[in-house]
């Protein structure tokens, strides 16, 4: 997550003598073995306070102490007509009161908007650029495009026919439609309400909320109605593996996933997300990640659109993003199930089915769809050319060219512009591993697919 904020909070140890313990005591929340401290460049993280053995119950927490939807007042409810559950509590955070009386000591351990403002990209183009006011959030605000170098994954224009209006796509997007739309709603209920304020805790929520399904019942909830705040657990940093998060019919646990030392930072995990989507909706890019992935779909579709081979993709579900992901971006917030994407093992099967239709004919394009084609050595060495060259190289290229217009050896190299640059080298290094394994990914069939 981002950096939090330290208030109270002795640098670098251990603390089990603030506010905020209290209040967990207060609320029924137990840990077992755990405490809290400031990690050097992740903010705030849990950390063993003596040898812990896996399988270990580390926390607690009572239904009573998450903040959900219905611990909002029914007439604060009523007002916000149809909002997001995340759209509802950013607006009582922030408007509601509580966050200064009952939450106060928890909201001490959350980000601030400066944390925000450095790490999540929805604030990159009003970083010391534009002066947010209380006038309903437009275009000119939430479209000031300050940096141009995103990667296509966290925003890209979509490929349209003629290259007429070209729908700009990726979690980026998706993200700013849904705030947008939580706050027309909210802006309509506090007319004279910073949006500022309202930003920071849609960010709060949106960094550090959890999901949870209905014990022992078929049907649940929407996912998006799903969201609640879960104080302590909270403090937990991501990793691609982790201590395990169970939500049950007394409330949320955290359970060891193996040995700690005292000392020893522990994590959970957010869900098997690439690097793209924890910059968007975090904050952060993870070092080491199983999980990353980069899309293709403003290369590939480019090929695509227009041809028969789109209409082809279109009526087999094969068919990559045209337009705009939905506004809302849902649990599970993956990359859409519709990109072309492309991972240090290989490109995803979608990719190969897309690729496929610039190679083989019409009737063994759908044997191969079927997994019944066998493809020869002339098609597949087709197949690995344009995946190589037309895809991989292409996707290369683009990242060298954004890095170099990154890395201006005139301007520090600070905040943003260090965190693109890193991002695309991680992408670079994906690609090239991709090509390294391309010869095997083309030959997987369905089955061997996700």
């Amino acid at each position: 997550m981002p950096e939090k904020s330290a208030t109270s909070l002795p640098h670098g140890a251990e603390t089990k003598d603030t506010s905020f313990w209290a209040w967990c005591t207060a609320r029924g929340i137990t840990t077992n073995g755990i405490g809290y401290r400031k990690i050097p460049d992740r903010g705030l993280g849990a950390v063993a306070d003596r040898c812990i053995e896996a399988g270990a119950e580390l926390v607690n927490v009572p239904l009573a102490a998450l903040l959900a939807v219905d611990n909002v007042p029914a007439t604060f409810r009523k007002q916000h007509k149809s909002i997001s559950v995340h759209g509802l509590l950013a607006s009582f955070l922030a408007f509601g009161g509580s966050v200064h009386t009952d939450y106060a000591p928890w909201a001490a351990t959350w980000p601030t908007i400066s944390d925000f403002r450095k790490s999540i990209p929805l604030c990159w183009p009003q970083y010391d650029k534009i002066t947010l006011t209380s006038r309903l959030l437009d275009e000119e605000v939430l479209d000031a495009d300050t940096l141009h170098n995103l990667p296509p994954g966290v925003e890209h224009r979509a490929p349209a026919p003629a290259l007429q209006s070209r729908t700009k796509c990726g979690l980026l997007p998706a993200q700013k439609s849904k705030l947008r739309a939580d706050w027309g709603l909210v802006s309509e209920v506090f007319p004279t309400a910073l949006f500022e304020r309202y930003l920071y805790y849609w960010l709060v929520v949106n960094t550090r909320s959890f999901y949870f399904e209905v014990p022992n019942s078929k049907i649940q909830p929407s996912r998006e109605d799903r969201m609640v705040l879960c104080p302590f657990i909270d403090l937990f940093n991501h990793s691609d593996s982790g201590c395990t998060v169970q939500y049950g019919p007394t409330g949320f646990t955290v359970t060891s996933d193996k040995a700690y030392d005292p000392g020893d930072e522990i994590y959970v995990s957010y869900g098997p997300h690439g690097n793209d989507l924890l910059l968007v909706e975090y904050g952060f890019l993870l070092e080491k990640n199983r999980w990353d992935s980069s899309v293709i779909d403003h290369i590939l579709m480019g090929y695509l659109i227009g041809t028969p081979a789109e209409k082809q993709l279109k009526q087999a579900g094969y068919l990559g993003s045209v337009q705009c992901l939905s506004p809302l971006v849902t649990i599970p917030r993956l990359t859409s199930s519709r990109d072309y994407t492309v991972t240090r093992d290989g490109i995803c099967w979608r990719t190969e089915v897309a690729v496929r239709t610039q190679i083989l004919t019409n009737i063994g394009w759908k044997r191969f769809v079927r997994g019944i084609h066998i493809e020869g050595v002339d098609d597949k060495s087709k197949a690995e050319t344009f995946v190589r060259d037309r895809l991989l190289g292409a996707m290369c290229r683009e990242a060298e060219r954004n890095t170099e217009q990154l890395n201006d050896p005139t301007v520090p190299l600070v905040g943003p512009r260090q965190v693109l640059i890193r991002r695309w080298r991680e992408i670079q290094a994906l690609l090239e591993k991709a090509a390294d394994a391309l010869q095997s990914t083309l030959a997987i069939t369905p089955e061997h697919t996700t």
